[in-house]
């Protein structure tokens, strides 16, 4: 028998898309860019977006291509034609994604519990996912495969994303623009969308690939 509440889950997302065709982004113009490390309750926020009515784009293995080839072009052109976004190469690219859209650019940080809990999630998810592409990915942006072994190295590129990102959006002045978001402890829909200032949807918050 299926999980009700997963399918409730595939109802409101298809809802969200039909709202999405029938009257366009519920902020209009606005883009919103998930810029949390993968592992850090990325898909998540990817669900409940799509949910909210928001024209989602997750293309990890195509967008990453642009930018480690320097095409931001070609990544731009893409970019442009959705309104939210979550994982590779997205939080990478935090600051020219600001630079392109501004005012039109709200951006969500998804952190974890602990780094500890990350750096394990993201062992975990190297062992399921353990293709040459996704492996050659880790290493340009980590610079490993997997986090095995280099756990150390790991968690200060998660330690020192989170601060970079908080820092350039204080120095700017931009705070308003920027949210931090933890699933694990108890954000949810209530946070999520008082941030991007629209109705709460009518279905359960969503936690997906949740870990033990």
């Amino acid at each position: 028998m299926p999980d009700v509440s997963e399918l409730l889950q595939k109802i409101s997302r298809k809802q969200g898309l039909v709202r999405n065709k029938l009257l366009g982004s519920p902020l209009g113009k606005k883009k919103v860019f998930g810029i949390g490390l993968n592992k850090t309750g990325t898909s998540t926020l990817g669900a409940c977006l799509r949910t909210l009515g928001f024209n989602h784009l997750y293309d990890v293995q195509r967008l990453s291509k642009f930018h480690f080839d320097g095409d931001h072009a070609s990544l731009f052109n893409i970019v442009d034609q959705y309104d939210s976004f979550e994982d590779w190469p997205i939080p990478l690219i935090y600051k020219e994604l600001n630079d392109r859209y501004g005012d039109d650019a709200l951006f969500i940080l998804t952190e974890r519990i602990t780094p500890e809990a990350w750096v394990n999630s993201l062992s975990r998810h190297a062992k399921r996912i353990n293709f040459e592409g996704a492996r050659a990915l880790r290493t340009k942006i980590y610079g490993y495969e997997g986090p095995d072994g280099h756990e150390d190295e790991h968690i200060a590129f998660y330690n020192r994303h989170n601060a970079e990102v908080v820092d350039y959006f204080k120095e700017r002045g931009e705070q308003d623009r920027l949210v931090t978001l933890c699933w694990e402890k108890g954000d949810d829909w209530d946070t999520l969308c008082g941030f991007l200032g629209v109705k709460k949807p009518w279905v359960k918050f969503p936690h997906v690939n949740k870990g033990g």
